[in-house]
């Protein structure tokens, strides 16, 4: 693996001879990149965010929920009566819903894709990502103790009428994030019990059947699992593109990367300027844009409070949409 990770920074360095900055990631050639930069209200930062049909973001600052247009001009859609940590952020767009968590009390809500009729559906215990199948099945991760050495992560289907969870997945180690493919597949990427380890971890893919089959009295392991690439930085967020193409971002890899896999390896596809330590977190697939959007977080103003960036990467010089 240290052979490996040599070619893969060599090629990086490489690459940046022939990649243009756009002030946070970079844009290989080919591409380029859109940032939206927007304000965060006091006290908040960037937890998490999703994009909306008109390809405008909502975006979770912890206190308050955002709807955040593409020149980054923001009103507040949903505030929390008191500061919390943001955990979940995600749009229903079949059923016009937005789903926001926070894992201070654990309590998942439901609103309206312009904030309206605000309601808690859940309570789930340091929630960390909820995805949804195209059935519009729930599925959410989360850990009974975020504190346990011996850690255990859980990924549940949650009922939101009854706040009720069928457990479907259960993995050693912290929380790692989910997304489903155009089959619904369902793949997690597993996560370093040790902070900032690279390598080592591996990305799993369960089939639609799988998952349809774990609902009920049993559950899959990651040895149920294909996977798809293994000995990879731990994945902080996976999105899929409309044609299947798996991308995910990594905060421990050095710089902080957003990885495509290719076959059974990954490529380098954007990353962070090494000489400044931002970092790639929350990824989504923007339909709009036909393009990936990722959270950049780590930058600051001049008094240093949070900013809060998203960069969209696109082919060419992007859709009119920008």
């Amino acid at each position: 693996m240290i052979l490996a990770r040599r070619a893969i920074l060599a090629t990086m360095l490489l690459a940046v001879a022939g990649s243009a900055w756009a002030g946070y990631i970079s844009a290989p050639p080919g591409y380029s990149v859109h940032d939206t930069v927007f304000e965060i209200p006091a006290g908040g930062y960037p937890a998490g965010f999703d994009v909306l049909p008109d390809g405008s973001f909502v975006v979770h600052t912890g206190q308050h929920i955002l709807k955040v247009a593409k020149d980054g001009e923001s009103n507040i859609l949903y505030s929390y009566p008191e500061a919390v940590f943001g955990s979940i952020l995600t749009i229903d767009h079949a059923g016009g819903r937005i789903f926001f968590g926070e894992s201070s009390n654990g309590t998942i809500g439901a609103m309206g894709l312009d904030g309206s009729d605000p309601e808690i559906i859940a309570t789930v215990s340091f929630n960390f990502d909820l995805e949804l199948n195209s059935r519009g099945q729930i599925f959410v991760v989360w850990t009974p103790s975020f504190w346990d050495t011996l850690q255990t992560t859980n990924v549940s289907l949650l009922d939101p009428e009854t706040g009720m969870l069928d457990l479907i997945l259960q993995v050693a180690g912290p929380t790692g994030s989910i997304a489903f493919d155009r089959f619904d597949n369902l793949i997690y990427g597993t996560v370093a019990g040790v902070w900032g380890q690279q390598g080592g971890e591996k990305l799993v893919r369960f089939t639609a059947a799988q998952v349809a089959g774990a609902v009920g009295e049993t559950h899959l392991t990651v040895d149920d699992g294909d996977i798809l690439v293994d000995d990879v930085d731990s994945p902080y967020d996976i999105a899929v593109d409309t044609a299947g193409k798996i991308c995910f971002t990594s905060t421990v890899s050095t710089p902080s990367t957003l990885w495509r896999l290719n076959g059974d390896s990954v490529v380098a596809m954007s990353w962070t300027d090494p000489e400044v330590f931002h970092y790639m977190s929350v990824l989504q697939w923007h339909p709009d844009a036909r393009g990936f959007s990722v959270l950049v977080g780590g930058v600051y103003g001049p008094d240093w409070s949070p900013v809060g960036v998203i960069s969209t990467l696109v082919r060419g010089r992007g859709r009119p949409v920008w």
